[in-house]
């Protein structure tokens, strides 16, 4: 049994590099204290996702939670996923930023799954990812309050996945170790709202696919920094 969430797990929710700062393509918590955004697979836009942050120039702390669509078992799964990570310049222009982050992420269901299709087995799925993840970031092009900002990511990700019974007993479970490079785009608008399309590349883990992930955000509350 492979993990349960393998064709999403560029996404935000689960097995994610940071989502915040300008490593992600989107603004600095010193434009803003806070920052919500949302986010949606581009295969079918089954598995959404949301995100509340809070951080300071340097670190910040991100819980997100979503429904994400198991095509491997017909269902979906609620998932939830808390992570923290910090921005460190690169340059003294500001222009390359680099972000280490840790998250851990659980995914719980598809329930109710008729393993024989006639109702004598039925099993509940869930899953368990413990991510760390190293990110880099660049301002590529500044036209008037737009800015165009490439990203990466390599992550590394260990992820356990079980199947209880009726009875709460483990049916089956498996660990599986994985890699997951991370490569975007992200357009700032006036520091505080981006948009940005997302691909996720897996590696090491047979017969998982290439995601793809649209989001947007918008940081609001105390600016740590002038606005130049």
């Amino acid at each position: 049994m492979r993990p349960l969430i393998v064709g999403v797990v560029g996404l935000a929710l689960l097995a994610a590099p940071t989502r915040a700062q300008l490593c992600a393509g989107r603004a600095a918590f010193a434009d803003g204290r806070a920052q919500v955004a949302g986010g949606a697979d581009l295969e079918d836009f089954r598995t959404v996702v949301s995100e509340v942050a809070i951080g300071t120039a340097r670190g910040y702390g991100q819980v997100s939670f979503g429904t994400i669509h198991v095509p491997e078992l017909g269902g979906s799964a609620l998932g939830l996923s808390v992570l923290a990570g910090s921005q460190v310049p690169m340059d003294r222009a500001g222009t390359w930023h680099f972000c280490p982050v840790g998250s851990v992420s659980i995914a719980l269901g598809p329930n109710n799954l008729d393993v024989n299709g006639n109702g004598t087995v039925i099993i509940d799925a869930k899953e368990m990812h413990f991510v760390f993840s190293l990110n880099v970031g660049a301002i590529a092009a500044r036209v008037g309050e737009v800015q165009l900002i490439p990203t990466g990511s390599l992550s590394g990700v260990a992820a356990h996945a079980w199947l209880k019974d009726q009875r709460g007993e483990t049916t089956a479970s498996t660990t599986e170790y994985f890699g997951v490079v991370d490569l975007g785009i992200g357009v700032l608008v006036q520091r505080v709202v981006s948009f940005r399309a997302l691909a996720s590349i897996l590696l090491g883990l047979d017969g998982a696919s290439t995601g793809y992930e649209i989001s947007a955000s918008v940081n609001f509350g105390k600016r740590l920094t002038p606005r130049p």
